[in-house]
């Protein structure tokens, strides 16, 4: 019997402190999905774009969601989780670079009484309205003033993220047997509910951090090095291991390694 699985890599949207990952899996004509993230507040919406389809669901004790049907896992899968109205966390299976608009509507269509969408839509064509203006007044101040000048360098992908890494690995137990495996890396057991948990890593080369790990604990009897999701397996012993996304420290692109 085949099981297809795929993962996304969730990472916090402005500081939210809220990153994870999403596991999906084919099985008996279904598809399932378990959300692997520290939710650790309430009133949490996860929205879900798959196969052209937009399905929503509540995040309180569930995590794990069983869907009426069987959706293709290779398309392209994109998800938000939302707390109250604010997106806290994204991913896609394309990366983390991929813009969420369509996903955060979908949800305020789902979620919006009447008297708020007939609220919104004008204030909506007034911002219209005044975005257009500014762009003529940017696109004129450009004509005018064509000395070139010297752009702020864009963070990395680590960079951006930094800052919540720091706070993982401090809050959270270490994952000692990959860091005595893996040279010059840094590695946190994250709990998720009851007693699940992801792993977080960081490998560096010369001090410098350069891929940004995520693993899920598991089996691997058919000694596959890639399941079918792309993800890779790292074994600790005896078909017990990890799967495990990478992700290039510079620009949060997914990548495999040796």
């Amino acid at each position: 019997m085949i099981v297809l699985k795929r993962f996304i890599i969730l990472n916090e949207v402005e500081e939210s402190s809220v990153s994870g990952i999403i596991k999906f899996e084919n099985f008996m004509q279904k598809t399932s999905f378990e959300v692997k993230a520290p939710l650790l507040k309430k009133d949490y919406t996860l929205v879900l774009y798959i196969a052209n389809e937009f399905i929503i669901k509540k995040l309180d004790i569930q995590k794990f969601f069983s869907l009426e049907k069987e959706y293709d896992l290779s398309c392209f899968i994109q998800a938000i989780i939302i707390q109250g109205k604010n997106v806290i966390a994204h991913g896609s299976t394309n990366g983390s670079n991929i813009p969420y608009d369509r996903l955060y509507k979908e949800f305020l269509k789902e979620n919006m009484t009447q008297d708020e969408q007939e609220i919104v839509e004008p204030i909506k064509s007034e911002k219209n309205d005044e975005t257009s203006k500014i762009e003529v007044i940017k696109e004129e101040e450009k004509e005018v003033n064509c000395e070139p000048c010297q752009t702020k360098k864009e963070k990395s992908f680590y960079e951006k993220i930094e800052k919540k890494l720091d706070e993982l690995f401090l809050m959270h137990e270490k994952e000692e047997i990959l860091q005595e495996k893996i040279k010059d890396s840094v590695w946190a057991k994250i709990p998720t509910y009851e007693n699940d948990y992801y792993v977080v890593g960081i490998i560096k080369e010369e001090g410098r951090p350069i891929v940004i790990c995520y693993g899920v604990p598991g089996e691997n009897l058919e000694n596959k090095e890639i399941n079918e999701e792309g993800a890779s397996w790292f074994e600790i012993e005896n078909h017990s291991g990890y799967w495990m996304i990478y992700q290039n420290a510079e620009d949060g692109s997914i990548m495999q390694i040796e």
